[in-house]
């Protein structure tokens, strides 16, 4: 039972990696075609397109730290901005 949980709270945390981008899952750590391998990257890529269009500014929160590295590599390229990253480990 107990061993049971954690391997449905390891697969859970699996499939959020996954829904990030596989990238997370797969330990990629260079970009391998980041942008275009995650359909929820390229819907937040179109959102905060929006919210500048808009002048408007943004605050993206995700747990894994991976993918905030992702997240400033996909805005620098899209909108060559430099995306400041706050993370528990500062």
């Amino acid at each position: 039972p107990l061993k049971q949980k954690g391997l449905i709270l390891t697969a859970l945390n699996h499939f959020k990696m996954i829904c990030d981008h596989p990238a997370l899952y797969l330990g990629e750590t260079k970009n391998h075609k980041w942008t275009e391998r995650s359909p929820k990257l390229t819907h937040c890529i179109e959102l905060v397109k929006n919210i500048l269009d808009q002048e408007e500014q943004v605050l993206i929160f995700t747990q894994y730290i991976d993918m905030a590295k992702i997240l400033q590599f996909a805005l620098k390229k899209h909108f060559k901005i430099d995306v400041p990253f706050f993370h528990g480990g500062l």
